[in-house]
């Protein structure tokens, strides 16, 4: 099949992981793909190398200070590049179906089906009105043109039930409604990966160590990790928490890090690159999310589980629904940090726990959640078009 793929996005985080092995899975099965992203991104580009972090927090700095309806006002003018270049790619490639990645305001894609009468299918991770790391001034006409867009995308897949609930809640038709959660390429993590070389650079030998990746969003609850984990040294001082990823936050957490005497017990290692998340996470004993949000379905939780590490997460539905407490990870209430840090010393304490519940976790990535799976699930809905 022939198939354009459409996103806006700087497919610098998460978003550009799902982008990237989504694409790359198609391809894998045989199919043509037809990538358009924004000017002057290439999310290959990031695969294997880190970002240039001074042309990345310039870029964020940039939008980060605009005032949001001037933000927003961009976000509704991006629709016109989108449409020219959706119009280009159709002449060019004549596809059998649209898969695009929904963003805020953005109709392009939708109006290019429906001219051409090409199907779409529409990839949906957050919608107006939800709690999100940046907040909307234009969100009724917001809400407004995402309800036509939901409305006129021939197939919706959503990565979590909770929002597709919401959809169903909106009015969307629950049996156009997809849910497939997010995944990992297993041959990207390889049991038998260095793990030496990880633990030598952080200094992590003769260490147990607990690991968190991510992007240090708002709800990742980095602080609240900080004041956990000291409690946590106070018994078991051979303990270190590795905080791997960037964020504009990092300063102030080294701070707090600093404030608590953890500089010694507390390594932060700042941006990395892709290829390398494996092994740091291979290096590791237990692998955490102190925090997480209702709708989103966390990539880092599947690479934990990806590298047969035992899973310590909160009990979001999206977390839920991959995690089977006590089986293949333990989960805690949401933002209770004492049953938190009761689980971390549980597993502190037991070797053969953090065995058994990382294997478990593996053999089930393996059975149901790698993007080619992932891959073969849309190609099925597209074919039903």
């Amino acid at each position: 099949m022939k198939i354009i793929y459409h996103h806006r996005t700087q497919a610098g985080g998460a978003e550009g992981v799902h982008i990237r092995e989504i694409i790359k899975a198609l391809r894998s099965l045989g199919h043509e793909v037809t990538v358009i992203s924004p000017p002057g991104v290439d999310p290959f580009a990031v695969k294997s190398q880190v970002l240039d972090k001074k042309k990345i927090s310039l870029k964020k700095r940039i939008l980060l200070s605009l005032p949001q309806v001037i933000f927003e006002s961009l976000e509704l003018g991006y629709n016109f590049w989108a449409k020219s270049a959706l119009d280009k790619a159709i002449h060019a490639s004549r596809p059998d179906f649209i898969y695009e990645r929904y963003c805020f305001f953005g109709q392009a894609g939708v109006t290019a089906a429906r001219q051409y009468g090409i199907p779409l299918v529409l990839e949906v991770n957050e919608i107006s009105g939800i709690k999100r790391q940046r907040s909307q001034v234009m969100e009724g006409l917001c809400r407004q043109m995402e309800q036509r867009i939901f409305n006129q995308a021939d197939r919706i897949i959503v990565v979590s039930q909770y929002l597709k609930e919401r959809l169903v809640e909106r009015g969307i038709k629950a049996d156009k409604i997809t849910v497939i959660p997010n995944a990992v390429d297993i041959d990207q993590f390889d049991l038998s990966l260095d793990q030496h070389s990880a633990r030598e650079r952080y200094g992590l030998d003769k260490k147990t160590v607990l690991t968190f990746v991510g992007m240090f969003s708002k709800w990742d609850r980095l602080s609240e990790l900080l004041k956990v984990f000291q409690n946590i040294r106070q018994q078991y001082p051979e303990a270190k928490l590795l905080i791997v990823g960037e964020g504009v936050d990092r300063p102030r957490l080294q701070q707090e890090a600093q404030q608590l005497d953890l500089n010694s017990s507390v390594a932060f290692t700042g941006e990395v690159a892709r290829k390398d998340i494996p092994s740091i996470i291979g290096a590791s004993d237990i692998c955490l999310l102190a925090g997480s949000n209702p709708f989103g379905s966390p990539i880092a939780l599947f690479e934990y589980m990806a590298m047969g590490k035992p899973v310590v997460a909160p009990r979001y539905q999206p977390i839920e629904s991959i995690v089977d407490d006590g089986q293949d990870g333990l989960l805690f209430e949401p933002v209770d940090d004492g049953q938190f840090m009761k689980m971390l010393i549980e597993l502190l304490q037991d070797k053969e726990k953090r065995t058994r519940l990382g294997r478990q976790a593996r053999q089930k990535i393996e059975k149901e959640y790698t993007w080619e799976n992932n891959a073969r699930k849309i190609l099925k809905l597209a074919e039903g078009l």
